[in-house]
This record gives C-alpha cells, sequence and structure tokens, in this order.
C-alpha cells in the first residue's frame, strides 16, 4: 500500500500487489480500513443488490472496527432509509455473534445473492 498524495494526479492505477490510496487522510479520518474494504472488496457481478452489498460491506467494517454510520452511507446514497439501515445493523449484529466459519459462509453467501439476478 502507498500513499496515492505523494503521486498527485499522476497517481498509478491499483494492481494486484500495489494499493494507492489516501492513506494520510483517511488516518486522521480513522478509516483506513474502510476505505482498503470499499476499494478492495469486490462482487462476482458489476452491480450487486445495493442492500445486500451494504450489509457485507458493513460486516467487514465491524470486524476492522471502522463501520459507516447512518448519515455518512445515506450522504451517497438518497435511497438508503433508516429503516433499511436498522435492518442491515440488524443482520450484522446477529451474524456477528455466530461462530468464525458461519460468519465466512454468511458473508460468501450474501456476496453470491447479492449478484444473483445483476448484470
Amino acid at each position: 500500500m502507498e500513499e496515492a498524495l505523494d503521486y498527485g494526479r499522476f497517481t498509478p492505477d491499483n494492481t494486484k500487489e500495489t494499493a494507492y490510496l489516501l492513506l494520510s487522510t483517511a488516518k486522521q479520518q480513522n478509516r483506513i480500513s474502510a476505505d482498503i474494504i470499499n476499494t478492495y472488496v469486490k462482487f462476482p457481478c458489476e452491480a450487486p443488490q445495493p442492500t445486500l452489498r451494504r450489509a457485507a460491506l458493513l460486516w467487514l467494517e465491524n470486524k476492522t472496527g471502522t463501520m459507516s454510520s447512518y448519515q455518512q452511507i445515506a450522504a451517497g446514497d438518497p435511497f438508503y432509509s433508516p429503516a433499511q439501515h436498522r435492518e442491515v445493523l440488524r443482520a450484522v449484529t446477529e451474524v456477528s455473534g455466530k461462530p468464525k466459519a458461519e460468519q465466512v459462509a454468511w458473508y460468501r453467501m450474501i456476496s453470491r445473492s447479492a449478484c444473483e439476478g445483476a448484470t
């Protein structure tokens, strides 16, 4: 991982070996793990179902202690409601209390489900 700020507008593209993130900004906002998750967690389709995608990402953020607030998510998605957020958090809390193997199985299942019928 390298600091993207060092490259200015000539930041190289991310590769499998090297990620270029605004680490200094992310560190100030305590968002390094969340930025890594949002940059590198990929679904097996181009347009995953938004609520299931959000559940998977919030579970990962929960595991790294960087869970996004409703306000952060809603700022980028005007169609995300407080009721949806409560439901996603309920699911994340429930799965987070299960044994590790069950959590991993849930993550794999939710990732696949998010892509069923997607383009």
